[in-house]
């Protein structure tokens, strides 16, 4: 399993924060969810952080059975279409983000 993270580090500008919290939630993440191969697409908002941790504003997640999966999606129409929109959404995001793949092992938590 391979998990693609694409984490926002900075912040949007405060005029602008709801109305980008709502697009990441009800518009790019959807997108993410629909990418070729994409398992899981998740996102996680900030709500605190330890004293000097990185100003992570929000972390996306998609999951993928593999890189063979991956490299399919990142060549897709879909990611090229998505990535125009994000580019526009981004303009009221000061800073930048940044991409990490990670092979991934799970283990469920015993209830």
């Amino acid at each position: 399993m391979l998990v693609r993270c694409g984490y926002l580090i900075g912040a949007p500008r405060a005029e602008t924060k709801s109305d980008f919290d709502r697009s990441l939630k009800e518009e790019f993440l959807v997108c993410l969810s629909r990418l070729p191969g994409v398992s899981e697409a998740r996102l996680l908002m900030s709500a605190d952080a330890e004293q000097d941790a990185p100003e992570i504003y929000a972390v996306f997640a998609m999951t993928f059975a593999d890189r063979a999966a991956l490299d399919q999606a990142l060549a897709s129409e879909e990611r090229k279409e998505m990535r125009a929109s994000f580019a526009r959404l981004m303009e009221v995001f000061d800073g930048r983000v940044l991409h990490i793949n990670s092979n991934a092992v799970a283990i469920a938590a015993a209830l």
